[in-house]
Order: structure tokens, then sequence, then C-alpha cells
């Protein structure tokens, strides 16, 4: 079993409920999306591993925990032994997908965190969207994706709702964005349920990985 990679490394989570965590990023090559601001630009060469060959870059990283990411995780073949392989040697294992695609191998992973794209909204609404996750995390990409960022919270299930900055890719984050956008979805919240939370990279802010 071969996998299509642009890069593996050791980090920090920078993003979401596990933000601060150490973890091993496995970073799979292509994506169902094409994302402008996608912190794997189109152009990243990618190189085909084999599963043993992963193990091995896992095993010398040394990390506790590993976190699948993209590209999109969920579009890659083999997916499901990976992460078998990767739990047979006691770790936690997340997933960070775009959402599309409800794969049963996110039953596999101990967390899920989902970032639906509200530039390709028509697509899920009209594809097999997952449907559960722990966290969602939804980027400020403009001013306009408070019903859109409704939208998926009454399609999915949850735990933690997310806005995450745009980061343009030319050398600015819209803070002040997605601020406006968490006051504006929690004003409208109903009583009760869990608010929405700001989710800051906070890895770029240190000016890691």
């Amino acid at each position: 079993m071969d996998y299509r990679l642009t890069e593996m490394f050791s980090s920090l989570q920078g993003e979401g409920r596990w933000t601060g965590r150490p973890a091993t990023f496995i970073r799979f090559a292509s994506c169902n999306l094409a994302c402008p601001w996608c912190d794997t630009p189109r152009s990243a060469k990618a190189k085909t591993l084999s599963l043993a060959a992963v193990l091995e870059k896992v095993d010398a990283l040394g990390d506790r925990g590993v976190i699948v990411t993209g590209g999109e995780p969920t579009i890659q073949p083999h997916l499901g032994a990976l992460v078998r392989a990767l739990k047979q040697r006691g770790l936690w294992v997340a997933l960070e997908t775009n959402g599309l695609v409800d794969a049963p191998e996110l039953a596999l992973f101990d967390h899920v965190a989902a970032s639906p794209k509200a530039a390709y909204a028509a697509r899920y609404r009209g594809g097999r969207h997952l449907t559960r996750a722990n966290e969602v995390r939804i980027v400020a990409e403009n001013a306009n994706v408070a019903d859109f960022c409704r939208e998926m919270r009454a399609r999915i299930q949850a735990d933690d709702w997310y806005i995450s900055p745009l980061d343009d890719g030319k050398g600015r984050i819209h803070y002040r964005r997605a601020h406006q956008l968490l006051a504006k979805l929690n004003a409208d919240l109903p009583a009760g349920e869990t608010p929405w939370m700001l989710s800051i990279q906070t890895h770029k802010v240190l000016g890691m990985r």
C-alpha cells in the first residue's frame, strides 16, 4: 500500500480544541476542493511512501499523537489501513477534513475536525457530507458566510463550533472579520446552545509549521 504525501513533520496543533497539543502531521497530497488559501499549495510536490515508510517516519518523530490532514484525507486510498496501523501503536489519531465525504473510516479516528468551505456551499447541499464530527471549524472567507455557518450547524452534529480567520496568503490574517462573524452568530444563537468560539492558527502566530 502506497500513500501520496506532501510532507510529514512534528509540530503543535495550532487550532481548535487541541490547540497546543504536540503531534506528528501527515499531510496528504490532492484534494476534492481548490481553496485559494489552503495550507498546501496546489504546486506542492507529492512523494509516494509505502505504509511501512510512513510508520517508520512516525516512529522516528516520536509524538504520541498523529493528525492526518491534507489535501483531503478521505479521498485517499487505503486510509483505513493507515489509521489502524497507527492505532495499533497506541497513538491518538485525529483527522482534519473538509467534510464532503462521509467515509466509513471516520469511525476509526479518535477525533474528527471538519472544516466545511462556504465557497463550495452547493456541494454540501447536494452531496453526502459527514453528519457528525467532534468539532467544526469554518473559515471566515468573507463577510457573508453567516448563513452558511448556520446551515452547517443544522446539518452536522458536533460538540464544538469554531470560526477561523482567513489567511489570504498575502501577509494578512483577517482576525477582525472572524471576530465580527463570531459575535453575529452568537447573538442569534438560542439560549443553552454551545457558543461559537474563535480558533486562531496559533502555529502561524508563533512562526511554526
